[in-house]
Formats: C-alpha cells, sequence, structure tokens
C-alpha cells in the first residue's frame, strides 16, 4: 500500500470529521462514510457507499481512529524524539 501526502491528509481530515475511512488498494482511492454506530446515523444516503465496500471488502484498508490514550502516547514519542531539549521539556510538560 503506498499512500501519498494527499492521501493522508485526506484520511486524517475524514478521521477528524468523525467518519469511518477505507482506502482501496487496486485503484488507490479512499472512501468514506459516517460510523454506523452513532446513534444519529441515517443509512440511507450512504447506502451506494457502505455497500460498495462491504461487496470488496478484501479491497479495502479500513482506518481506526485513536482513541486518547493513543494520541498522547504518539505526541509523547514524538517529544522524546527531538532533541531541541528546552522544546521537548516544553511540549511534555
Amino acid at each position: 500500500m503506498k499512500l501519498t501526502e494527499e492521501h493522508i491528509l485526506e484520511i486524517a481530515q475524514e478521521l477528524a470529521l468523525g467518519m469511518r475511512c477505507f482506502y482501496h488498494r487496486p485503484t488507490g482511492t479512499i472512501e468514506s462514510h459516517p460510523d454506523e454506530e452513532n446513534p444519529y446515523f441515517d443509512p440511507e444516503p450512504w447506502q451506494d457507499v457502505i455497500e460498495k465496500i462491504e461487496n470488496d471488502a478484501e479491497n479495502y484498508q479500513p482506518f481506526e481512529i485513536m482513541d486518547s490514550n493513543q494520541g498522547f502516547c504518539v505526541m509523547e514519542n514524538f517529544a522524546n524524539s527531538l532533541t531541541d531539549t528546552d522544546f521537548r521539556e516544553r511540549l511534555l510538560n
């Protein structure tokens, strides 16, 4: 799977909006739809996309939203990787 910077940006934006996001490996396209577990989710306008993904599931790579603990670990690892000790300490504090 080869993601471009544009793919990564689009996936991040979709996930930030609470969408479920899928990368179609053969074509390099991205499909997304709202989370079906959301109590306000109306499947009707998204039925075509959902069926498209379900009917070709083996070729779609899903992306999951990080929970807050995972996100914190990513930020902490980034801060710890910095060589500028003053900046690193400011981020960690």
